[in-house]
This record gives structure tokens, sequence and C-alpha cells, in this order.
């Protein structure tokens, strides 16, 4: 009798903690399809000399085609210049496996905005969608990502990314390396 109570007290808290915490922005079901999206996740932060770089993700599923949402928001008292995506522009992601996944420009041409926030600083704001390619959701299920670099149409930018980050500006804590095993399970993908 002690083992069938282990035994099913350790299914039900395998199944509580094993679990991601699906927490969602936007859940619509309706007449033309349904469309999930997964809350903002910081996964950079880098503040330094008056410069402030924020990258966050979100996880997006529009009637079954999963899609990484990237977000830049750079703000800074100096000159910020723009950064723009094209149909060649691609995230690659580096597993700690050893693996590189590609990631692939969903939409057309699309550069950096500039906002002024009405203080001295202003900001640049850069928002995308990415598609995964064949195989790549399993393969970022299984192993952590350690490196990214983003091909932009003029420059390509390399970021590591850290096991923790807690952000200086609000304090909260994200797992870079572990976004997409955190919450690729979400989008109830088979």
């Amino acid at each position: 009798m002690k083992v069938l109570v282990t035994i099913i007290g350790f299914f039900c808290l395998s199944t509580v903690f094993g679990q991601a915490d699906c927490k969602w922005d936007i859940n619509v079901t309706d007449s033309l399809g349904t469309y999930r999206e997964t809350k903002s996740y910081l996964v950079h932060e880098r503040i330094f000399d008056g410069k402030q770089t924020f990258l966050s993700f979100k996880l997006l599923q529009s009637n079954g085609t999963p899609i990484l949402h990237y977000e830049l928001i750079e703000k800074t008292k100096d000159f910020s210049k723009a950064v723009c995506f094209d149909a060649s522009s691609r995230i690659y992601l580096q597993l700690q496996n050893g693996k590189i996944i590609t990631l692939h420009y969903a939409s057309s041409d699309m550069c950096s905005n500039l906002v002024q926030t009405g203080t001295a600083e202003s900001a640049r704001i850069l928002a995308a969608d990415f598609l995964f390619t064949k195989g790549s959701i399993e393969l970022l299920r299984e192993s952590p990502v350690i490196l990214m670099r983003v091909k932009y149409t003029t420059e390509t930018t390399d970021i590591i990314l850290k096991k923790q980050l807690k952000s200086e500006l609000t304090g909260n804590e994200t797992s870079p390396e572990s976004f997409f095993s955190l919450h690729l399970p979400c989008l109830d993908l088979p």
C-alpha cells in the first residue's frame, strides 16, 4: 500500500513540476482559427556607458505555426543608429550540445523605429517574427541555447545567453539559456 501511495504521489508531483508555467498575453480561438502569445521574456540586458539594451522573446502560435517574436529596445542619450531586417536576416542559435539552429525572418524589410521618450533619452525599437526550421523545435527542447547570432541587414551581433539573468532595471530573474525548453511545451506542438 505504501508503494502505491508513493508512486501516485511521485506521479502527481512530476506532473505539477514537470510542466512549464504557461502565461499567455493572448489566447484566442475564433472562426479564423487559434492565436496564442506567451508573455514577453527577457533574454539579454546590457547597461553600459549611458546605453541600455534589452532583448526579449515571445513565442507565438498562429493556426498551428510556431513563431519566435524578437523585440530589441535600445535607450541612449547619444545618437543611436538604426538596425534593420530583410529577407536574408536570420537568427542562429548555438545549443549546448554543439548543434546550430537557424530561424528565418518572416516579413518584409523593417528597421528600428526612433521614439522620443520625453526626456533627454531616445529609444529605438525593433520587433520582428522568425520562423522555425523543420526539426528545430525538437532540438531546442533537448538542449539549452548558449549563443545567439543575429544577422541584420548590414551587420551581425553575437550574444552569449546566460544561465541566469537578474535585470538591473526591474530586479526580475530569468533563465535565458532555457527559454525554449521552458516555453515550447506551452504551444502544445506534436
